[in-house]
């Protein structure tokens, strides 16, 4: 199975408990290892993974009782994917999430990131409030832009701002073949 959530890992982990709740100072947050950009409000911290399908890469904004979440991991079926696979991978992370936080699926839609297609979806986490999340599969990596908190905090402006913000730079994905062919292969994202 190749389901695995990225934010659960760090809630479990105890993210919030070195969250300061200070002044949002949103900018633009260029992460070059990861592809993307997205606004954050504040630097971001730097947190890994690891599931048995390989490390999982996260940068996260803490802010008392709310986050706000980038991260990515590399998926080496998704470079051949179709789109049940897509959907059958989004479906998978969408169970899992609510596995972990015990949660009830609030909303799902389909979304869109250029080209990529995605979904956002909502779960209601029972004394905390809600994970909104979107996951896009571009080439073999699975990104995913989270916020969680109180209703009014993930409903809010701001929230949305935050999710339209993600975009993908210009970057390489390289890896192994897939077993049986002998090549090596590369992707290219372009800047959206």
């Amino acid at each position: 199975m190749i389901a695995r959530c990225l934010v659960p890992v760090l809630i479990l982990a105890g993210l919030a408990a070195f969250a300061p709740a200070g002044e949002d100072a949103w900018t633009l947050f260029e992460w070059e290892e990861g592809g993307c950009a997205v606004l954050l409000p504040g630097q971001p911290v730097a947190m890994r993974g690891k599931t048995p399908e390989g490390a999982i890469h996260v940068r996260a904004v803490p802010r008392g009782e709310r986050a706000y979440l980038v991260g990515y991991r590399e998926i080496l079926a998704l470079k051949y994917h179709d789109t049940d696979t897509r959907d059958c991978l989004f479906e998978e992370e969408i169970e899992a999430v609510q596995g972990e936080l015990g949660g009830a699926l609030l909303s799902q839609r389909r979304v869109q990131l250029g080209e990529h297609l995605g979904v956002e979806f909502a779960i209601e986490i029972p004394g905390v409030g809600v994970y909104r999340s979107r996951l896009f599969a571009v080439g073999q990596r699975l990104y995913q832009v989270t916020v969680l908190g109180p209703v009014e905090v993930v409903e809010s402006e701001q929230s949305q701002a935050f999710l339209d913000s993600f975009q993908l730079r210009q970057t390489r994905f390289c890896g192994s073949p897939p077993s049986g062919l002998d090549m090596a292969w590369c992707g290219t994202s372009a800047r959206e």
